[in-house]
């Protein structure tokens, strides 16, 4: 397989600085759409702070095959032909699209035969020095490889998907002991998924990955959440002018537990009508959640926005009263690392209503920045949601205190322990 043609010529020799190879396998497919992606604004960072990032992931037919994103090196890899057909990293992810359409399992071994490719050809062309791959699989496994044959130090970020999806591989255990041991350091973003990876692990393998990890989540830009607060016209703008704003942000999927969050708003309009629940979002449950809210004759109380741009997003959490996230863990214990629209909305300053499931309870602390209810418990939910109703000042006191929370999930801070853990690693 050839190079792309438009990645000739693009070569970057990085004579001066540290040179890091960002593997991932999500990114939108137009750099116009890179803000709020959380693999490009920790890439980002990273780059802020002098180290010369090149990106690479997987190509999908709309995507160019390369692009300059402020002096990023955005580089995606063909792995099926035709272009159109290539199915398993695009849309909802690899661990559902494996799930869903037999194309995709069809493809994972071209994916990774291309990665592998492709991940060589770039750090050699570009002088790479580091190795940094999102996900313990597909990535993790590429980034090892890389570390084995080049002798290239290699980081890992384990986000959640991927310890799950590793667990339906009949060989996961070999797989997961490579990579551990090909591995510099592991940034795991909830004590949950630290636990969920340990106990895969040998006694010996478990003793080696206690001396390189960090339980660190993704990070956010506190500053672009300093919010004008010029409400009305916004408000106006959703058609909830004089409402109590309940806010739910994210994929329609099983885990995100919005079905409970529906539940609780019927509770709710029992005591207190004045409220509005606003679902940003699309996913496959769309459909479903729609009728459960025509069900529970709820339409007049829930509008679903569908997909929602990164300033659309500023906006609404700039009318909201509370941030809702009510995530669950799934019955096979895959639930989520940790919602980066958890730090958003601390970073807007809002009280926020989560389930006190994964990496949630690492950064939220019940009645001093949030509060905390039981995962699957609508009735939890209501009462929440009624107790921040009836008290502002528990309201602004919480949504305080998140604010200041929020400050050490600065990517600002963020990528400084990526940082110096690049700096500790010998090329």
């Amino acid at each position: 397989m050839g190079l792309p043609k438009s990645w000739k010529g693009s070569s970057n020799l990085f004579l001066y600085m540290k040179n890091l190879i960002v593997l991932s396998s999500s990114l939108p497919d137009h750099c116009e759409k890179f803000q709020g992606n959380f693999v490009f604004d920790l890439s980002a960072a990273i780059s802020e702070k002098g180290v010369n990032v090149v990106i690479l992931c997987p190509h999908n037919y709309k995507a160019k095959f390369f692009e300059n994103a402020k002096g990023i090196l955005v580089y995606r890899f063909p792995y099926f032909i035709p272009f159109s057909f290539q199915k398993l990293a695009d849309g909802t992810g690899i661990a559902k699209n494996i799930q869903t359409s037999i194309l995709s399992v069809i493809q994972i071994p071209l994916l990774l035969l291309s990665e592998i490719f492709f991940t060589f050809i770039l750090v050699l062309k570009n002088q790479i020095d580091y190795v940094h791959s999102h996900w313990i699989v597909p990535q993790g496994f590429v980034g090892a490889i890389i570390s084995f044959v080049l002798k290239k130090p290699h980081i890992c970020t384990i986000h959640a998907a991927d310890i799950f999806l590793l667990r339906k591989l009949f060989f996961h255990k070999y797989l997961l002991k490579f990579i551990i041991r090909n591995t510099n350091h592991f940034f795991i973003v909830s004590n949950y998924v630290f636990n969920a990876v340990n106990n895969q692990l040998s006694s010996k393998d478990s003793e080696i990955l206690s001396k390189k990890y960090s339980i660190l989540p993704m990070g956010v830009h506190v500053s672009r959440f300093e919010l004008d607060k010029k409400i009305i016209p916004i408000r106006k703008k959703y058609c909830v002018e004089n409402k109590f704003i309940l806010l739910f942000i994210g994929r329609l999927t099983d885990k995100k537990g919005v079905e409970y969050l529906i539940e609780s708003l019927y509770e709710v309009i029992q005591y207190d009508a004045n409220i509005h629940l606003l679902i940003c979002g699309n996913g496959p449950l769309h459909e479903i959640l729609l009728d459960k809210a025509d069900n529970l004759v709820l339409n007049n109380f829930v509008s679903f926005l569908g997909y929602i741009t990164e300033k659309e997003k500023i906006e609404l959490l700039s009318i909201a009263d509370v941030l809702v996230v009510p995530s669950i863990v799934l019955d096979n214990g895959e639930t989520e690392g940790m919602p980066v629209v958890v730090l958003e909305g601390m970073a807007a300053g809002l009280p926020i209503i989560a389930s006190d499931v994964s990496g949630v309870r690492d950064v939220i602390q019940t009645n001093f920045n949030g509060l905390l209810v039981q995962a699957r418990n609508s009735h939890q939910i209501a009462m929440a949601i009624l107790m921040l109703m009836k008290d502002p000042v528990l309201r602004e006191k919480l949504g305080n205190e998140a604010k200041k929370s929020s400050k050490m999930y600065d990517w600002e801070n963020i990528s400084q322990s990526y940082l110096s853990q690049l700096n500790g690693m010998k090329k």
